[in-house]
């Protein structure tokens, strides 16, 4: 068995759509992405269904925020910086919230607490990063312990150990980059590891839920001139890191990745090169 980024098409979403999120529909069976093409007032949002690129809207969120698939409510969650939520139902995006966490990026779905889960700034001290809740109504505040205050970091939904989890960003306080791993178990967060990839920001996260592991790729090191940029490729078991790949896609930030269930692979679209942005589709899936 080898495991592969293997390129699938360098057409579709535009290439100046380089920061998307991107995320799994089990109901419909394709990747959903918003990108933001320039000077955009609202996102376009566009699906893979593992042979092509089709647009299905052009109206929807405003530039710059996080989705999250929500299989049991038959939605796409998406929360923005100007802290709105928008929902995508029968194939059309409503705003349905206009309060929450003061974003910094990240958004996962626990599908076994039918919960989103997203972090923000604390509003009442610094060096907090505050954990939120969606119930499909409204948000909560859940915790105003755990990681250090940080943006820019990776963050996706293990439901194989039925937890939240948090790799690396850049600790606002103190402008550190991190490369700590830090675990939401719906009631607490606990750090366990501090090893693993280098530390970084703007990483891509996923879980395969096929072999029990999150998926890490790309991301950078805003600390060095000329910034640096990684393309390798990470799983997390739980327990311990361990590299897959340094072969691939080019090394970029602002990627959208997710992991197709039904076709057990992980997808990769675009995102941003040293100086350019990047319209390029990869997957990664077992060679026999």
């Amino acid at each position: 068995m080898v495991e592969l980024w293997t390129q699938r098409e360098d057409i579709g979403p535009p290439p100046q759509a380089a920061w998307t999120r991107l995320d799994y529909d089990r109901d419909r069976g394709v990747a959903v992405l918003l990108g933001w093409p320039p000077q955009p007032t609202s996102a376009q949002t566009w699906e893979w269904d593992s042979r092509s690129w089709v647009q299905v809207d052009d109206m929807g969120p405003p530039p710059w925020c996080s989705i999250a698939c929500m299989p049991d409510q038959h939605a796409v969650l998406a929360y923005t910086y100007s802290r709105q939520t928008w929902e995508r139902k029968n194939e059309l995006w409503t705003q349905v919230g206009d309060t929450g966490a003061n974003p910094v990026g990240g958004l996962a779905y626990d599908d076994s607490r039918s919960r989103a889960v997203t972090m923000g700034f604390s509003s009442t001290a610094t060096g907090l990063l505050e954990t939120w809740e969606w119930d499909g109504a409204a948000w909560t505040l859940v915790a105003d312990t755990g990681p250090s205050e940080r943006g820019n970091f990776a963050v996706t939904y293990d439901a194989t150990n039925k937890v939240t989890v948090l790799f690396g960003g850049i600790e606002y306080t103190t402008w550190k980059l991190l490369r700590e791993t830090w675990i939401w178990n719906g009631a607490q967060w606990k750090q366990t590891s501090d090893m693993g990839p280098a530390a970084r920001a703007d990483a891509a996260f996923t879980h395969d839920a096929t072999k029990g592991r999150s998926l890490l790729f790309g991301g950078s090191d805003w600390t060095t001139t000329p910034q640096t940029f990684y393309g390798d490729t990470w799983a997390w078991d739980g327990t311990l890191w361990r590299q897959l790949s340094d072969m691939g896609p080019t090394p970029r930030i602002g990627v959208g990745l997710c992991y197709d269930r039904d076709r057990e692979h992980a997808v990769l679209f675009g995102g941003w090169g040293p100086g350019q942005p990047l319209g390029d589709t990869w997957e990664y899936f077992d060679h026999t």
